[in-house]
C-alpha cells in the first residue's frame, strides 16, 4: 500500500527536504478507466442521449405552441 523508498526522482523535491526528515512516500496508482459500455461505444451513446434529449425538448416546446409532432418534423426537414 505504501512505498517507503528513500530515493526521490525529482531533484527539486530532493533539495527541499531536510536530510534528517524521514522519507516516506505514498505512491498513488490511478485506477483503470471505467466505461459504461466500452471505450468506443460510450461517446456514441452520449451523442445519442444528447440528441434524444434535444429532440424531446424541441417537441415539447413546439407542442406548447400548438404544433403537432408531424408539423415539427416537417419543419425540421425544410
Amino acid at each position: 500500500m505504501f512505498n517507503t523508498s528513500t530515493t526521490i526522482s525529482n531533484p527539486n523535491i530532493q533539495n527541499s527536504i531536510p536530510s534528517n526528515h524521514p522519507q516516506i512516500f505514498v505512491t498513488l496508482a490511478m485506477p483503470p478507466p471505467t466505461y459504461l459500455i466500452s471505450r468506443v461505444a460510450d461517446p456514441i451513446f452520449a451523442v445519442f442521449i444528447g440528441l434524444s434529449a434535444a429532440a424531446t425538448r424541441i417537441n415539447r416546446e413546439e407542442k406548447e405552441l400548438g404544433h403537432t409532432t408531424q408539423q415539427t418534423v416537417d419543419a425540421a426537414f425544410r
